[in-house]
């Protein structure tokens, strides 16, 4: 008796252990997750779907993914065909010009291709144009203001030149013109004077005056203007020219 009762509590030790046993492994199998093959039944059938699943998943996104690019690509080629044909129909006529004013073809080339790359309209391009024109006849004039103050100065300056101005500046300045004469046989180095402004300048008509002071007095030489000097009067001498500027010889 006392020998079944031992053997009883044995088994029921061992199946304990056992039960206890597997229990802990399949725990163990159950806490390892994702990473441990499942198990029971129909484990491989979940494990196979679920591989399917996740490729199913990628293979929609990579789909996706090629006809976002291939969308893209296409708005891109259609854009750049719309703008060049928009560039290709762009085609202005002559702009309008105020009168009197002339203009560059090779500038006005460059502002239709400017105009045309920033897709201006004609009207709008005139504007441009206009506004264009507009600064450039300002500094146009900005210059020749300042040309003029510049030629005003030196021939004041010629006028109250302490040796060639004063009361004696006609003379002296026939003087100057003789000297110019001498050595301005074709009139070409008079012509650059008077149109630069130069013919006024101090300096200038100071050398030609210590020439003409080389010269005798009483030598006809070939004014440019066609006539002739005598002593420092002529047309178109710089004599002349003070004469009329400032109320002839006193």
């Amino acid at each position: 008796m006392a020998d079944a009762t031992q053997a009883t509590q044995t088994t029921g030790t061992t199946n304990t252990s056992t039960a206890s046993a597997t229990t802990g492994t399949q725990a163990t199998t159950g806490g390892a997750g994702a990473s441990a093959p499942a198990t029971g039944l129909g484990a491989a059938v979940l494990d196979t779907k679920a591989a399917t699943g996740d490729q199913g998943a990628d293979t929609t996104t990579a789909t996706t993914d090629a006809k976002t690019t291939d969308t893209v690509d296409a708005n891109k080629a259609g854009e750049t065909k719309t703008d060049a044909e928009a560039e290709k129909a762009i085609e202005y006529t002559d702009f309008k010009t105020p009168e009197g004013v002339q203009l560059d073809k090779d500038g006005t080339g460059e502002f239709k291709e400017l105009a045309k790359s920033l897709k201006l309209p004609q009207e709008e391009a005139q504007k441009v144009f206009d506004l264009g024109i507009k600064i450039q006849q300002k500094m146009q004039a900005k210059m020749s203001d300042t040309i003029k103050e510049v030629h005003t100065e030196w021939a004041t300056n010629l006028k109250n030149d302490k040796q060639l101005g004063g009361e004696k500046l006609a003379e002296n300045l026939g003087i100057a013109q003789r000297g110019l004469n001498a050595y301005d046989t074709n009139g070409a180095l008079t012509k650059l004077l008077t149109e630069t402004g130069l013919a006024n300048n101090v300096d200038v008509v100071r050398a030609f005056y210590n020439v003409g002071l080389t010269v005798k007095p009483d030598t006809i030489v070939q004014g440019n203007s066609g006539g002739s000097i005598m002593n420092g009067e002529a047309p178109g001498s710089l004599a002349a020219a003070a004469n009329i500027l400032y109320g002839g010889k006193k």
